[in-house]
């Protein structure tokens, strides 16, 4: 069975990852009066990175998937 290639297995990705984690690191030496704000914020935003990334390559296995659904379906007569 041939391995199937996800959005983990891209560099970009799992260096999101990584940055997540630091940035988690980071913030929990943030004061305590920053962590509704800025804190939250910016955990927000950090967790959006390869959250996009994933769906980014979901959505273009989909569109590859059924173009190849489609060429599957085709007539070679």
């Amino acid at each position: 069975m041939k391995h199937q290639k996800t959005h983990t297995n891209l560099a970009v990705w799992k260096d999101s990852i990584s940055f997540v984690k630091d940035i988690y690191i980071l913030t929990n030496s943030f004061p305590e009066d920053e962590f509704s704000g800025l804190v939250s914020r910016l955990r927000e935003i950090v967790i959006s990175i390869p959250t996009n990334i994933s769906k980014g390559f979901s959505i273009k296995n989909k569109k590859r998937n059924k173009h190849f659904s489609y060429q599957d379906t085709k007539c070679h007569c």
